[in-house]
């Protein structure tokens, strides 16, 4: 709904800085914020892709974008449903919140006759690849990841069925 897109806005800058603050210059991380998690491109997103918000005590905890996106080619599952996004603010952490909204990424796909879950995930970030291990995908490649106009990581690139 487009009286999301404050929430959003709000939400993916404080995720992202609890997720990367202590890996990342600030500046950058801060660059990286105004370019990708403005109003205006959370508007733009919402008008192209779904996202499931999860709420705990009536506020914000998280939340998920998917997305229909040409899938890398290491993606070799038909009909792919990218998750592109999904953060979860650090107080969630360990709560069963991120297990609740993978389970609405799979019903949300199911809906859309999607059968392969894909996503990236930056290749330190160890905590979220054991998560998406725990949920049952695997590493099927690695993509480049542009942070403050360069490419600074490789990417996993993990995917699963649609069960």
């Amino acid at each position: 709904m487009p009286q999301d897109a404050q929430l959003l806005t709000d939400l993916s800058a404080q995720a992202f800085r609890e997720a990367y603050s202590k890996v990342t210059v600030t500046a950058e991380m801060e660059e990286h914020i105004a370019r990708h998690f403005h109003l205006a491109a959370q508007q733009s997103e919402l008008l192209n892709s779904a996202f499931l918000i999860a709420e705990c005590e009536k506020r914000p905890a998280g939340y998920v974008r998917l997305w229909q996106s040409d899938a890398p080619v290491c993606v070799k599952g038909p009909a792919p449903l990218q998750i592109s996004r999904f953060y979860l603010r650090s107080e969630w952490y360990g709560k069963g919140v991120a297990a609740q909204l993978m389970e609405a990424c799979h019903d949300f796909a199911r809906s859309q006759q999607a059968q392969t879950l894909w996503l990236m995930v930056w290749s330190q970030n160890q905590r979220a690849q054991r998560f998406y291990q725990k949920c049952g995908f695997a590493q099927v490649g690695f993509a480049e990841f542009l942070f403050a106009g360069r490419v600074v990581a490789d990417d996993w690139v993990m995917a699963r069925s649609v069960d």
